[in-house]
């Protein structure tokens, strides 16, 4: 048997030239987008509609920049299962003005609105704001009367319309924040200059070439 030893030239970063400097660059993007963690982002999201006491959000999104990225959530509201505050402080929110009629019959319990986001054609296909649609209903109780009954229906018809316009204003804003955030963390997280951040913070040495150096890969014993 004999013994054979191999002299590795290891490199810092900044000794590196190019094409090599550009290729353990190029490699820590790589890492960096394959190992890309959303859930800062989405957090934030989430705590804006924890305070909107929305229910069952779940958020969508593609960034593969294409016609038909974007993003979209999944959310529903009903004041059946809470308080007529928590619809009251959501049109506020999205700065809509519940007519008198609506909003008396809300305080004492004549009506009780339930709001959800359904899935239409384009979702089969895309992940944008506009791949989901409104399904609100209006239920009241058993036990009113004609004429509480009749100053509600009155007026809920245009009340439904003008709900649902600014319900979708709101909603293509939120989305379309929601995906700008996204793109923008993802276009940091994988930039350049994010890579050279990380491999001077991880103090990573490199192979001639550019390819990062681990010790365990050559079996030496330090």
């Amino acid at each position: 048997m004999r013994t054979v030893k191999t002299e590795l030239k290891i490199y810092s970063f900044d000794e590196l030239k190019d094409p090599a400097r550009q290729k353990a660059i190029d490699g820590v993007i790589h890492f960096n987008r394959e190992t890309w963690d959303h859930d800062p982002v989405l957090e934030g999201f989430y705590e804006k509609t924890n305070k909107l006491r929305l229910q069952g959000v779940e958020f969508y999104y593609t960034l593969n920049y294409s016609q038909g990225d974007g993003a979209c959530m999944d959310f529903s509201l009903d004041t059946g299962i809470s308080i007529a505050d928590t619809f009251i402080d959501f049109c506020k929110e999205i700065d809509y003005e519940i007519p008198s009629e609506i909003l008396n019959g809300l305080n004492k319990q004549y009506i009780f609105i339930k709001i959800e986001t359904i899935k239409n054609y384009y979702a089969t296909h895309y992940c944008h704001e506009n791949t989901r649609d409104f399904d609100i209903i209006g239920t009241t109780p058993q036990n009113i009367t004609d004429s509480e009954l009749e100053q509600i229906t009155d007026n809920y018809g245009d009340f439904i319309k003008s709900f649902e316009e600014k319900l979708r204003v709101w909603y293509n804003s939120f989305c379309k924040e929601l995906y700008n955030t996204l793109d923008k963390d993802y276009m940091y997280q994988t930039s350049e200059k994010t890579a050279v951040e990380n491999i001077r913070e991880s103090e990573l040495e490199f192979l001639e070439d550019g390819t990062v150096f681990y010790p365990d890969e050559h079996n030496i014993v330090e």
